[in-house]
Order: structure tokens, then C-alpha cells, then sequence
């Protein structure tokens, strides 16, 4: 896979954007499923009776009969969705609703009142420097030098792991 943009262009190309997943319905942008998957997704909805099979029957043969006909029950539904013009109620995400959007806008505003009012702006001031949001105190200067070296070191790591990746 790490050299999957050299080997095949193309497919990686296609995972980047995404091209190897399935988008349900347009009210939703967090419902893409893999393709393999849309196929049982499609079929179970389709088929959902109220209660599932509970009380459906205790017959092993019958329940046999109910999953082996789900796909041609899924279809038939469809057919008749489609010829009587009924489409199946869009689904909305709730992170998507305006409700839960102002709710989130409040909680962030929350925060950052919350830290410029009561902690420091981690924005604001020498980047170099390790302090406490909660106190404004500068760490002492052994504890910034293990630090530093600590983030130096990570860097290091990243640019040799992604050299050893993409030569």
C-alpha cells in the first residue's frame, strides 16, 4: 500500500476520492458505505418488517423462506416505489440540523470565552515557549529543553518514515 501511488496510479486516485464507497441518500453526507456493503444495507431496509422477525415465526423453514426472498421483496418494493412515484423518506443527519448546529456554535463560543477570560490564549505569545493553559506558567527551562527535543525527534521520525514510504 505505500507505494500504491507509484504502482497503481489510478486506484489510488480512485481511494482518495473516495471512489471506492457508496453515498445512500443526499441528505446525508456522513452516509458513504463501502460498495460490498450497499447491496445488505439496501436489502435489510427494504425488508424491514415492524419488530423484525420476532414473533414472525418460529418455524426454522419459514424463516428459511423469509431470508432467502429478501432480495426479490427488496426489489419488488422498489419497482413499486418507483411506479407509484413514492420515495422512501429522507434521512437527515442530526449533527446537520439547525438546532444541534447553534447548540455546537454555543459550546465553542463557551470555550473560548471560557479561555480567554480564565486561561491564556495558547494563540497568543512566543509559540516556543511550554506553558500551563490553566495558570499562565512557563515551564522550567530543563522541562522546555525535553520537550523540544521530544518534538525535534518526532519530526525527525516523520520526514525518515515518510522518506522510507515515497523515495
Amino acid at each position: 500500500m505505500t507505494k500504491l501511488s507509484i504502482d497503481h496510479p489510478d486506484v489510488y486516485v480512485q481511494l482518495e476520492n473516495a471512489g471506492f464507497s457508496v453515498q445512500l441518500g443526499r441528505q446525508n453526507p456522513f452516509g458513504t458505505i463501502p460498495v460490498d456493503q450497499t447491496i445488505e444495507v439496501t436489502v435489510n431496509r427494504d425488508t424491514q418488517t415492524p419488530g423484525g422477525t420476532k414473533g414472525f415465526s418460529l418455524k426454522p423453514a419459514a424463516l428459511s423462506r423469509y431470508y432467502l426472498t429478501a432480495e426479490h421483496r427488496s426489489t419488488c418494493l422498489k419497482e413499486l416505489r418507483d411506479l407509484t412515484d413514492i420515495k422512501p423518506p429522507g434521512v437527515s443527519h442530526h449533527d446537520l440540523e439547525s438546532s444541534r448546529i447553534r447548540k455546537d456554535e454555543l459550546a465553542v463560543q463557551s470555550l473560548v470565552d471560557f479561555m480567554e477570560t480564565e486561561w491564556i490564549n495558547p494563540f497568543s505569545g512566543d509559540p516556543t515557549e511550554l506553558i500551563s493553559l490553566s495558570t499562565g506558567t512557563v515551564a522550567p527551562s530543563d522541562v522546555q529543553c525535553t520537550w523540544r527535543d521530544s518534538i525535534q525527534e518526532l519530526s525527525r521520525r516523520k520526514n525518515r518514515t515518510q522518506k522510507e514510504a515515497f523515495p
